[in-house]
């Protein structure tokens, strides 16, 4: 038995129960968006992907990043259990939220343990007590983010640091301002982390704290975002726009855009002229 409360956009809470007098053994797939934080309240249930095993119970929570692979529930007959499972969807969420899980959420494997007990477990069966009241929604908001920085408070002590001393978000927040100002130059990441003071390492780790992102990737993403400014605003040839964002060629444009967008710049361009974009 499931029991499902959307707690707010992007926030889903799902209470599983299973019956100690059948099997239970089925596939779970989640979009690679999606986060799961996974409490146990009782019994024991085993999450098996392609490359290993683990066993959820006595209390335990578990972060959990599912990516494209579906993963397999199973709860032996004999065996009662049941679960918090808390789904968050990143593009959903509220900017500081996005950002604080993508900070903290293990980037590599599917599966971490917290070690942490649950917290107010006695009272999470009041998330599903069917009131949708303000203040009852209110409530049990305040208890998901809860879980979350639950969850967060262990996660945040085996994330990656910035060494020497940096502060990752001044760092970011200066080589962004140096960015904005050579978008349309040949960036060499050495000569960039070399101008603030620190080696192209820290400075990459120092990005991927903040943003999720490599520099090259966030200046990528910069010189896109000024290409669509000019492309949907301006009536300047791509020509011009690629050198001016800082895109080797008209083709390097191209590409990158139809990786984002899916198609061309040009018929992009057309579809927004003609009143299909918005």
């Amino acid at each position: 038995m499931v029991d499902v409360v959307c707690i707010s956009e992007g926030m889903t809470i799902a209470r599983s129960r299973f019956s100690p007098d059948q099997d239970h053994n089925d596939d779970i797939q989640r979009p690679p968006g999606q986060l799961l934080l996974a409490f146990n309240l009782t019994g024991e249930m085993t999450i098996r992907t392609p490359d290993a095993e683990h066993v959820i119970s006595r209390g335990a929570g578990w972060a959990i990043r599912p990516g494209e692979a579906a993963f397999r529930r199973i709860v032996p007959k004999g065996t009662a259990c049941a679960n918090i499972v808390l789904s968050l969807t990143l593009a959903a969420l509220p900017d500081h939220l996005r950002s604080a899980l993508q900070r903290a959420f293990p980037r590599s494997g599917v599966f971490h343990r917290l070690g942490l007990p649950v917290p107010g477990r006695a009272d999470l069966a009041t998330l599903f007590d069917g009131l949708d009241t303000p203040s009852a929604l209110i409530r049990k908001e305040g208890q998901c983010l809860a879980l979350i920085g639950h969850a967060l408070e262990e996660l945040d002590k085996d994330a990656p640091k910035v060494r020497g001393g940096a502060d990752p978000k001044l760092l970011v927040a200066r080589a962004r301002s140096i960015l904005a100002e050579r978008l349309g130059e040949r960036i060499v990441l050495s000569d960039l982390a070399r101008s603030l003071g620190v080696s192209h390492v820290t400075l990459n780790r120092a990005f991927r704290l903040e943003t999720g992102r490599s520099v090259f990737e966030h200046l990528r993403a910069m010189r896109l975002e000024k290409a669509a400014h000019l492309i949907g605003e301006t009536d300047r040839s791509l020509i011009k726009i690629a050198f001016e964002c800082g895109f080797s060629s008209p083709s390097h444009l191209s590409k990158a855009w139809r990786d984002l967008h899916g198609a061309s710049p040009r018929a992009w361009r057309k579809s927004r002229q003609s009143g299909q974009l918005s």
